[in-house]
């Protein structure tokens, strides 16, 4: 699998038990599977498993979203947001490779998973960004889809995730 907007806020729509899924939510989730395919890398090489994410960065998410949903403005509670999403990738990701090394004796790996986003965690980390008084249900529900999706699609190959 790789990650897919549509599928992301498919899935995204299941947490939050919505029967559609929108043309702006799938405009959302398109900045979200932008920002970690273009600037996301994980760590590789040395062992297949125990590897992070860096590289993506809640203003350069914002500004995907904003470029791609009928925003007026990039504000700082959309930053606060992005932010908080892009903290708990980084924070809590592991990447896992499978195959071994490619070519065999390089210290570069395929078939590699990502795990360890959650919702709860991604929902606390978006609250203390933006400063909501406190996390919500909803809130858990529609990070929950962002990070099943994450968990359950992203495929990472020598560091590019996709």
């Amino acid at each position: 699998m790789v990650l897919v907007a549509s599928a992301m806020a498919q899935s995204i729509a299941d947490a939050m038990g919505k029967p559609e899924v929108s043309a702006d939510l799938i405009a959302f989730c398109q900045g979200i599977v932008d920002e970690i395919t273009q600037n996301g890398v994980a760590t590789f090489g040395g062992s297949a498993s125990g590897h992070t994410i860096s590289g993506i960065t809640g203003a350069s998410l914002a500004s995907k979203i904003e470029s791609n949903v009928p925003f007026p403005s990039i504000t700082a509670e959309l930053i606060g947001y992005c932010t908080g999403i892009c903290n708990h990738i980084i924070a809590s990701s592991i990447v896992t490779y499978s195959g071994p090394p490619a070519p065999p004796g390089n210290d570069w790996f395929e078939g590699g998973t990502i795990s360890g986003t959650n919702g709860a965690g991604m929902a606390t980390m978006i609250k203390n960004e933006v400063g909501f008084p406190s996390v919500t249900q909803d809130l858990i529900n529609h990070c929950t889809g962002i990070a099943n999706n994450i968990n359950s699609d992203a495929e990472v190959e020598s560091g590019v995730i996709s």
